[in-house]
């Protein structure tokens, strides 16, 4: 995503904006507002600890159509 990308870019440490918060006095909640903000463009995925579907009978594709539907 080219917004989450720019933020990226913004707060590196060759970026002169991020050199240029380094010394103030706000930069912890300036970093927190980018953190947010890239947090809404591209949320966090929370863990998933079980499956959604089983996986135990998973099928090869030989790219044959009995692969699918046995005889």
């Amino acid at each position: 995503m080219l917004a989450v990308g720019a933020l990226d870019q913004v707060v590196c440490e060759l970026s002169e904006l991020a050199e240029l918060w380094a010394d103030a006095a706000n930069r912890p909640k300036w970093r927190q507002g980018i953190t947010r903000l890239r947090d809404i463009l591209d949320p966090p995925v929370p863990p998933q600890w079980e499956a959604l579907f089983d996986t135990s009978a998973v099928v090869t594709w030989t790219g044959q159509c009995s692969d699918l539907f046995p005889p």
